[in-house]
């Protein structure tokens, strides 16, 4: 439903989520038949009162920033009004004189926690609550703190009597700052639950992982987007209404870190701290890492100043050589299909990406003409436990030559969104410059790429499966949880996924997760027992040890 509206807004009890919202609508998503004509944000205090001033600087011209003691005029001379004051304070703001009569027959959105419509309905109208029923505009809503980057999941229910107009009009508000979920009461609190936990979990998962990384001995900071940006990747991978055990089986490839990883989790009891956490508080990706890569080329080989001008796929099984005709991208120029015909395609080739399974290494590489073959080609090797220095002996020439021009990568299985964050070992000499920069250029299409020393290589390797891990075994958890409170399931993934994303967007933003951990920690807050529940569970420790276990695995050359 179209609605012409240039409206003037309040938004009382202006703080971190109230400025957020404010200026997202005061700089929308893209121009509607909704706008703002002016915003009116009411504060405690004079600090506060310039902190929003502050923030809404850019907009000065549209916003008055008022104290709390001007709260019905605020009200009375706005249109929309947005309750964002901390719940225990609600009695005494309504009983501000003429507040009441100024909110009344209002469109109210209230992002008050645990504040039901049934109370908003007492608050305005008091005794005869029942009898004006017929005029309340009130919409209740949950936005998490990711709204500070527009990567909110908002959760919102209404009254019977608020009209399609007003409602246009809540959704719209809330679209400015993340996803919109609208879902009935009875379900409302079970979901705020969620979405407040689900970033608060991966925090204190984060920090575990963090953890073990620098026990590994690597630097916070190098590794803390590497972390954010496979939770990133991974979460785009969760459909709406498929079980993240179907993704998790994806990843779970036999022997490897993956694995490990989600074993030892589950023999530590992680999946039982989730329960208890979230319980105290209240997908799949079908393309393999070397279709995702083929899929991120191609539209790239045909550009100016492209490093890649022709692409052989070399195959040994047959089914999977018909699959790849079936697809028409894949059976014409630039791209050139090859059955049991490896060295036949690396002879035509510059460059090299070693994408078959570790443990097929010696067959492949020991066939008959194929270190030769190799010979002056840049290697780009995506083989797992298989360090650069055991790669550059296995394809030592008789004469006992060994070769230098090989370079590891290790995308993520984010790569099938073109969300990977890849691993990509440092230049080790000028010999494999031009090959670093080949990989640097091929993985920077599929998502972020990390340069790391070949020494935290396999470190960091398995800390990006134990991010996968850890990521797809919350979802599932609290998505079973869910289900045991009535909640259908093709709601909760999406909205878990889209709250992990928010907080790691908000964590990529260079905050750091102790101080995000903090500002989510309000007391007696939904998001503080949750993350309490997750420490008494000793969720840190837990990680940690699943985060040494994968690690281990990637280190593990042997097997």
């Amino acid at each position: 439903m179209a609605v012409n509206a240039n409206l003037t807004f309040a938004v009382i009890g202006c703080g971190t989520l109230g400025t957020a919202i404010a200026d997202a609508v005061l700089s929308p998503n893209e121009k509607t038949s909704v706008s703002v004509k002016r915003l009116i944000a009411t504060v405690g205090t004079a600090p506060s009162k310039s902190r929003v001033e502050e923030a809404l600087s850019q907009h000065a011209s549209k916003v008055t920033v008022l104290t709390c003691e001007e709260n019905s005029r605020a009200v009375e001379e706005a249109d929309i009004v947005i309750l964002a004051v901390k719940p225990f304070k609600r009695t005494d703001v309504f009983s501000t004189p003429g507040f009441k009569e100024a909110i009344a027959g209002k469109l109210v959105l209230s992002i008050m926690a645990g504040i039901t419509l049934a109370e908003l309905s007492r608050l305005t109208y008091g005794e005869a609550a029942s009898q004006k029923t017929h005029t309340f505009q009130v919409v209740r809503a949950m936005p998490n703190m990711a709204a500070r980057i527009r990567q909110a999941v908002t959760l919102y229910t209404s009254c019977t009597t608020v009209t399609p107009e007003n409602l246009v009009i809540a959704a719209w508000t809330f679209d400015q700052i993340g996803e919109v979920h609208r879902i009935p009461e009875s379900s409302f609190d079970i979901c705020a639950v969620l979405v407040g936990c689900a970033g608060s979990l991966l925090l204190l998962a984060i920090d575990g992982l963090l953890d073990a990384a620098v026990a590994e001995g690597v630097r916070r900071p190098e590794v803390q987007n590497l972390v954010v940006n496979s939770a990133i990747g991974m979460m785009k991978l969760v459909p709406a209404g498929d079980h993240p055990g179907v993704l998790r089986e994806k990843i779970a490839s036999p022997g490897g870190c993956s694995i490990r990883a989600l074993l030892e989790l589950e023999k530590l009891g992680v999946r039982s701290a989730f329960t208890s956490a979230i319980l105290a508080a209240a997908e799949k990706s079908k393309r393999h890492i070397g279709q995702a890569i083929l899929g991120s080329l191609l539209p790239l080989v045909s550009r100016p100043a492209s490093l890649v001008s022709n692409i052989n796929v070399a195959v040994n099984d047959e089914k999977s050589y018909n699959q790849l005709r079936k697809d028409s991208w894949l059976s014409a120029p630039p791209v050139t299909l090859f059955l049991n015909q490896n060295i036949q395609a690396v002879k035509n080739a510059d460059a090299v990406l070693f994408a078959f399974p570790p443990d097929k290494v010696h067959d492949v590489i020991g066939a008959t003409g194929m270190k030769e073959a190799l010979q002056h080609k840049g290697i780009i090797s995506l083989l797992a436990r298989t360090p650069r220095d055991e790669l550059r002996h296995i394809l030592a020439t008789g004469e006992g030559k060994t070769k230098e021009d090989v370079v590891r990568a290790m995308p993520t299985i984010g790569a099938a969104t073109f969300e990977s964050a890849t691993l990509l070992t440092d230049a080790p000499s000028r010999a494999t410059d031009a090959t670093v920069e080949l990989a640097a250029w091929i993985f920077g299409s599929l998502g972020k790429v990390f340069r790391v020393s070949d020494v935290h290589f396999d470190s960091l390797t398995g800390i990006s499966a134990a991010s996968n891990a850890l990521a797809v075994v919350a979802v599932q958890q609290i998505a079973r949880i869910a289900a045991s409170k009535g909640v259908p399931r093709d709601k909760v993934i999406p909205i878990v996924s889209q709250c992990i994303r928010g907080t790691v967007g908000m964590l990529l933003s260079e905050i750091e997760p102790e101080n995000l951990q903090r500002s989510l920690s309000t007391p007696g807050s939904i998001t503080e027992q949750a993350i309490s529940g997750f420490v008494h569970g000793q969720l840190s420790g837990i990680l940690g040890e699943a985060v040494n276990g994968a690690i281990k695995r990637a280190s593990d050359y042997e097997k």
